[in-house]
């Protein structure tokens, strides 16, 4: 298990030193080249060394100075360094039997997120061609989720290249698809069935927007998220969705859509997620028949968040939203 590293002070010590760029040049590392630019594209750039290999970086350093993110300082850090070995060891026993093994993917997860921004598990040093300062970058763990500071990152670069290929200027609107709690459990123990969900969520879009502009050119814009977390980290399976307010024709003609019927599409929704469980036999006929007549049937498609086509800052910030991490930075 990764050691927690103390604040370092200005001055590395040479051990230290030493032992990161052996790290560096194990064959664990693998460097990757990139082509060959004219010397003037060089001019002026920071420079990166990677165990005395040079490389400029296509930015600037607009910052004066750098100081580290210590994340090894966080509450997140500190209980997972000192409780996930012990969970992994009693869960077997403990909590197989109710939610399943422990996927790979878990423990791989967490031992990269020990290792994120941790100087002695590999660094990147930073050098200005002009002054002469320079600094040490930490390796990131680029983790999905569960690393606050990859997870934010992965966001923002996500949200820029929606926002540069994908988003148009006009209405759009927060759709959030819910199941009931006595469904969820089914989830957790198949994911493949998110999937599904997902699917059985577009579906639902298409069909409703179908029923009020028939004409088979028209097709709305959405982007799916599947987020499998409440506010209290607890098992949620639920669909995410930014969806344009109105469709758009063959010519890219956008047209506005004035009303939706929530009650409309909870109804579809819940249909098509009975017919994956029924068609993948995860629950029986008279478990559909007595959800059926339940009032509240614990199925809920949201519509209420609209934003308006000139509102940048809030479209921005809901397209975040949707794909948001557990934790926050």
């Amino acid at each position: 298990m990764a050691t927690p590293v103390a604040t370092l002070s200005n001055k590395l010590t040479h051990s230290l030193i030493y032992s990161c760029f052996i790290l560096l040049s194990s064959s664990s590392f693998k460097i990757k080249t990139h082509p060959s630019f004219h010397s003037s594209f060089y001019k002026n750039l920071p420079l990166l060394y990677f165990s005395g290999i040079t490389i400029a970086l296509p930015y600037a350093v607009n910052a004066k100075i750098y100081k580290r993110r210590t994340p090894e300082k966080s509450i997140l850090y500190k209980i997972v360094y000192l409780h996930f070995q012990e969970y992994e060891n009693i869960y077997p026993d403990t909590y197989e039997q109710d939610f399943g093994f422990l996927r790979k993917i878990i423990p791989k997860t967490v031992y990269k997120y020990l290792d994120c921004g941790i100087l002695e598990h590999g660094f990147a040093r930073v050098r200005c061609p002009q002054c002469g300062n320079n600094f040490f970058v930490a390796f990131s763990c680029k983790t999905r989720y569960l690393c606050p500071s990859c997870s934010q990152k992965r966001t923002l670069i996500w949200l820029n290249w929606m926002k540069d290929n994908v988003l148009h200027n006009v209405p759009h609107r927060q759709w959030v698809f819910t199941i009931p709690k006595v469904l969820r459990r089914l989830f957790y123990r198949d994911r493949k069935l998110l999937a599904l969900l997902a699917k059985c969520a577009a579906e639902t879009i298409y069909e409703l927007f179908r029923t009020i502009f028939p004409h088979k050119s028209f097709t709305p814009g959405f982007i799916l998220s599947i987020q499998t977390f409440g506010d209290l980290l607890t098992w949620h399976p639920h669909i995410h969705c930014l969806v344009s307010d109105g469709v758009f024709d063959s010519d890219s003609n956008f047209h506005p859509l004035h009303h939706i019927d929530s009650s409309k599409a909870t109804f579809i929704f819940r249909e098509k997620v009975f017919a994956i469980l029924k068609n993948h036999q995860r629950i029986s006929d008279g478990l559909f028949d007595k959800m059926r007549s339940w009032r509240h049937s614990g199925f809920s498609v949201h519509t209420d968040v609209s934003i308006p086509h000139e509102d940048d800052q809030a479209l921005s910030n809901l397209a975040q939203y949707i794909i948001h991490p557990s934790f926050s930075p």
